[in-house]
């Protein structure tokens, strides 16, 4: 082979590996980095403040999590499916979603600084739950606005930002977690107010992403009412990633959270992950439906190969290295976590199964579905929670969730293949 002929050979070919798995690459960075900050302020958060002030914490982020669940609205889903089937429509898709998002974001602010104001806790910690519900609005707001980058495949602009705001968050939360808790949330308020101000900076140079404050009641009532199924969906299953943690602290006190939280926490990044594979995977699944072209098949495959594949390392990673790796990091006040880590592991498998068929669900608009199996599982875990935790103490309390989480997969699997069943023809061809 010639030079000119093999320069020829390995730049296709090098085009075509990174057509393929570029993008994946590049979303694997992004991961990681998010996953590596956050997991890296966790551990130092718990370990500055003690089980009892981190359980405190935890359960003030869980509470501002409910909080956040009337202001998200499924738009990130919803943007993504249709920024991923029309990628000429990205910026009106974004500006549309990220109007709605603000109103609703100060409408709903309003209200929890008026209900908290009358709350029977500390000066501090009033303060506290605010700036927590308002960073993490902000962070929900930025992670919409990216979804530009997502949706329309520019996944390196996407990293260059998510690494340097990473950083900077990680940064200001070590220092400020050696002031206590007023100065954490401050902390995370201004971290999560670059982020998204930066976000929507990046994104607004690519597509035209104007007016996000100029509310026409007409659209967004249309936005509202196009999101509600996805809107049901993604609030209970937020809400259903928090309710374990409530539970517990209602339940046992604010120790137990702690302890608990602890391991919980880094189960928070299954949740996190299979976000992160949806957003790669669900466009690309809803272009190939829309183009009729029969190529959904091998993306539905490929949603089930990469699920699993994070499902095998992850509980890997919960059953061999965390009581290795985490415990000792924690430091000797945390040694009784060791009793969860195989029960979240466990959780963990489950649970990114049933987000594979959750996936393949949302692309086909099946969220009716989705709403049954999270409504069903919630229902499930606070039954479990209720009834059976009180006697048996934290350590039963990885495997309830796993329990639940169970219910969810056997109703969107069962679903799933219903469905697909029916997509087939007495031929056997697709219909």
């Amino acid at each position: 082979m010639t030079g000119r002929a093999w320069r020829v050979f390995a730049t296709r070919h090098t085009a075509r590996f990174m057509g393929r798995f570029g993008s994946q690459m590049t979303v694997a960075l992004i991961t990681f980095i998010r996953l590596a900050v956050s997991t890296g302020t966790f551990m130092i958060i718990a370990r500055a403040l003690g089980p009892v002030d981190f359980g405190l914490v935890t359960t003030i982020f869980a509470y501002s999590s409910i909080a956040f669940l009337l202001t998200d609205y499924g738009f990130g889903v919803q943007s993504l499916r249709d920024v991923g089937a029309a990628q000429h429509r990205a910026g009106e898709i974004i500006e549309s979603c990220l109007r709605g998002k603000t109103f609703l974001i100060t409408v709903v602010s309003v209200l929890v600084m008026s209900i908290v104001s009358f709350l029977p806790i500390s000066g501090q910690a009033k303060w506290a739950a605010l700036g927590l519900f308002v960073a993490t609005n902000l962070t929900s707001f930025g992670d919409l606005v990216l979804i530009a980058f997502r949706g329309l495949g520019a996944y390196r602009r996407e990293a260059n930002l998510v690494i340097w705001t990473s950083l900077l968050h990680a940064a200001l939360i070590a220092v400020a977690s050696r002031f206590g808790i007023g100065a954490l949330s401050a902390a995370f308020l201004v971290s999560r107010l670059i982020y998204a101000h930066a976000a929507l900076r990046a994104v607004s140079g690519v597509v035209p992403v104007k007016g996000i404050f100029r509310w026409r009641w007409a659209e967004i009532s249309a936005r509202l009412r196009s999101s509600g199924g996805l809107a049901i969906d993604t609030s209970l299953t937020i809400f259903s990633t928090q309710i374990d943690v409530i539970l517990v602290g209602n339940l046992l006190g604010l120790q137990a959270v702690g302890l608990y939280q602890a391991g919980a926490r880094l189960v928070q990044i299954a949740p996190t992950l299979s976000m992160v594979l949806a957003s790669v995977h669900i466009p690309a699944l809803a272009r190939s439906r829309a183009a009729g072209d029969g190529t959904h098949r091998v993306h539905e495959f490929r949603i089930f190969v990469d699920y699993i594949g994070v499902a095998v390392l992850m509980t890997f990673g919960f059953v061999v290295l965390a009581p290795l790796v985490v415990t000792p990091l924690l430091g000797p006040a945390y040694r009784s976590v060791d009793q969860l880590w195989t029960g979240f592991g466990v959780y963990v498998a489950i649970h990114m199964a049933a987000s594979a068929f959750g996936a393949c669900l949302i692309v086909e608009n099946a969220i009716r579905l989705r709403i049954v199996g999270v409504a069903v599982a919630l229902a499930t875990t606070i039954a479990l929670f209720v009834v059976v935790l009180p006697g048996k103490g934290v350590t039963w309390a990885p495997w309830l969730l796993a329990g639940s989480e169970s219910v969810k997969l056997v109703i969107y699997a069962t679903g799933w293949t219903v469905r697909r069943m029916r997509r087939v023809a007495p031929s056997g061809q697709p219909a």
